[in-house]
């Protein structure tokens, strides 16, 4: 059932739709959200879906809608089908799952178990399309367009050899900026220590506006955000998830016209959970972590690089999210007074040396000896 809209809100869609359709006929080509193939225009409720993810702005919808594209052509999302691998095994992993619940505010709640998840065996565009394909049913209900998304990384026992920086980066990535969702929370549940140090560094970087919105919590405290029966059992609440019940949800969308879509399935009796398996081969767990670290540069090295400039650092950090006003990071200092680099040198620099020129000067910094010893360190 199509949401009531105001006038301005049916105009704003008029001239989205208006604007989109003279972009596809230019390229020649449809888009990878649902509308069919080329020459076909965009529906009105792909149109709501993006001005209802931007408050009905069309400008930034306009905005939203390239860059969803985008990452749909380079992730390799366009044609999705869920009945043909590898595709339709990860859907049935239920690593990613959207809940039969919501939050307080009326929001969805997608769920990713990230001790399901095995880096060796799924790749990024698997898992990637397992996600879209999920969000992009449950994004037909009127309710997840105007009330938005908790996303949900459960880190509950999870191995470092289940765990994918770059993946992790990618998805972050399509919900805050390139997917038609109101992302309205991040809760990283029960987070190791080998994740947080490397992500107070990241949190740095992040856009103000999405630093509020992510939280590394416990389980009992994301029952401060989520209330009990909203949670499945494993994080705390009373909720027995069926995913089997949303697959079955999945495939009757999939086959029935857009009007005709079914409701989502409420409380259902879980079939027996598989047995998880994580006990695949690790790999040197040094290396590992050295790779990860190495990861992790590259990767916040390259945003730097493509983004051309980063936000203003935060005066304090959220206490809400878990970080002291205390952390800091010390650097080698590049300035010659022994100051380090400013946000606006070190870009610059960054941007200099390019891709090779980081590449050698992590490998040298890699190879000088450690300074100091155990009882004094430099």
């Amino acid at each position: 059932m199509a949401a009531a809209l105001t006038a301005d809100q049916e105009q704003a869609t008029k001239s989205f739709i208006e604007v989109v359709n003279k972009l596809r006929r230019r390229r020649g080509g449809g888009g990878g959200g649902g509308d069919g193939g080329a020459g076909g225009g965009v529906s009105w409720s792909t149109a709501v879906k993006f001005l209802a993810a931007r408050k009905f702005d069309v400008g930034r919808a306009l905005a939203l809608y390239e860059q969803h594209e985008a990452t749909r052509q380079r992730e390799g999302l366009l044609q999705l089908d869920p009945y043909k691998e590898p595709l339709a095994s990860e859907l049935a992993t239920g690593k990613f799952t959207i809940l039969p619940t919501r939050d307080a505010t009326g929001a969805a709640i997608a769920v990713f178990t990230a001790c399901i998840h095995s880096p060796q065996i799924s790749s990024h565009q698997t898992t990637l399309q397992g996600v879209v394909y999920q969000l992009d049913v449950a994004l037909e209900s009127v309710d997840t367009q105007r009330c938005g998304l908790v996303f949900i990384y459960d880190m509950s026992d999870s191995k470092y050899s289940n765990f994918d920086y770059d993946l992790s980066q990618k998805i972050l990535t399509l919900l805050k900026g390139g997917y038609p969702a109101k992302l309205k929370k991040v809760l990283i549940v029960t987070a190791p220590l080998w994740f947080k140090a490397p992500f107070r560094i990241l949190r740095l970087f992040v856009r103000e506006k999405l630093r509020d919105r992510v939280f590394t919590v416990s389980v009992p405290q994301l029952l401060l955000h989520i209330r009990r029966e909203s949670l499945p059992r494993r994080l705390g609440g009373s909720l027995d998830v069926a995913h089997h019940a949303w697959l079955l949800h999945l495939s009757q969308v999939h086959y029935a016209p857009p009007q005709q879509h079914p409701p989502p399935p409420h409380h259902l009796p879980p079939p027996p959970p598989p047995a998880l398996d994580n006990s695949a081969p690790a790999t040197n767990n040094h290396q590992a972590k050295a790779l990860f670290r190495y990861s992790l540069v590259r990767t916040l090295l390259s945003t730097l690089m493509k983004q051309g400039a980063v936000s203003p650092l935060p005066a304090a950090s959220s206490a809400s999210s878990g970080f002291s006003d205390d952390d800091s990071l010390h650097c080698d200092g590049g300035g010659g007074s022994g100051g380090g680099l400013g946000i606006e040198q070190f870009v610059e620099a960054v941007q200099a040396k390019g891709r090779q020129g980081l590449c050698a000067e992590y490998a040298d910094i890699k190879a000088r000896p450690p300074q100091g010893t155990f009882n004094h360190a430099k």
